[in-house]
C-alpha cells in the first residue's frame, strides 16, 4: 500500500517522500495550498445544497 510508511513508523521513509514529493520540487507547496484552498471553498459553498439534500437515488443505484 502506497503510503503504508506512514502509519508503520518509518519516519526515514516518509522524510525521503517529504523531500521527493514537496521540499524539491519548485511551487509544489504553493500548488498544494492552492489545491486545498480551491477544494475547501468549493466545499464551503455547496455545503448548503448538501444539507438541504435527502434524495439519494434509487436504491438500486445508491448501492452501487
Amino acid at each position: 500500500m502506497p503510503g503504508s510508511f506512514c502509519l508503520t513508523g518509518d519516519e526515514q521513509k516518509a522524510l525521503e517522500e517529504f523531500r521527493r514529493r514537496l521540499r524539491d520540487v519548485p511551487g509544489a507547496l504553493n500548488n498544494l495550498y492552492f489545491a486545498t484552498m480551491l477544494t475547501l471553498c468549493a466545499v464551503e459553498r455547496i455545503t448548503p445544497r448538501l444539507t438541504r439534500c435527502s434524495f439519494l437515488g434509487d436504491a438500486e443505484e445508491v448501492g452501487t
